[in-house]
């Protein structure tokens, strides 16, 4: 058997001893959270228009969603701890003007929109799981003879970010 120099203990004895010393003291620098904590690098957190909201249009650079008189913004926190996001969107109608009116998940605004449009920000925490945000016009519906969808206003360039908690 092979035997180390340092006090003659046998060869595998001290790689083990080496070995779980070496874990032990690397594992705090292996286990620091990186910015955000694990939960933004792991489980990044998602906004989208839902229920009530039709699919995306246009390009990335300039794009928009219609909703019925009603809609949705759905945020998903996969992760296991509260998080805040950052909404932002510009919320307009296609002529006459009405009350939108944004509700839940810590929002409670309204906002008063038209065609040129209204820039809306906004910051919530959001807890695990599933967070609604409600959307509400009182607006006139869309006039589109040759579109069957029921349009009474629109979210452009609807984005969101993970804002540091730090």
């Amino acid at each position: 058997m092979l035997t180390s120099k340092i006090a003659n203990f046998p060869y595998k004895v001290l790689v083990t001893i080496v070995l779980i010393l070496g874990a032990v003291l690397l594992m705090p620098a292996c286990s620091t959270k990186p910015p955000g904590g694990n939960d933004s690098a792991l489980h990044p957190l998602k906004a989208e228009m839902d229920t009530g909201c039709y699919q995306r249009e246009g390009s990335d650079t300039q794009n928009w969603h219609w909703c019925g008189a009603e809609g949705e913004i759905l945020i998903t926190n996969p992760g296991t701890s509260e998080r805040k996001i950052a909404l932002e969107g510009m919320f307009g109608t296609q002529l006459d003007p009405g009350t939108l009116t944004i509700e839940g998940g810590g929002v409670n605004s309204k906002l008063e929109v038209e065609h040129k449009g209204v820039v809306w920000k906004s910051e919530i925490a959001v807890k695990p799981g599933e967070t609604q945000i409600h959307l509400r016009c009182d607006c006139k519906q869309v006039i589109a003879p040759k579109d069957p969808r029921a349009m009474f206003f629109k979210i452009e360039n609807f984005q969101y970010r993970e804002v540091d908690n730090r």
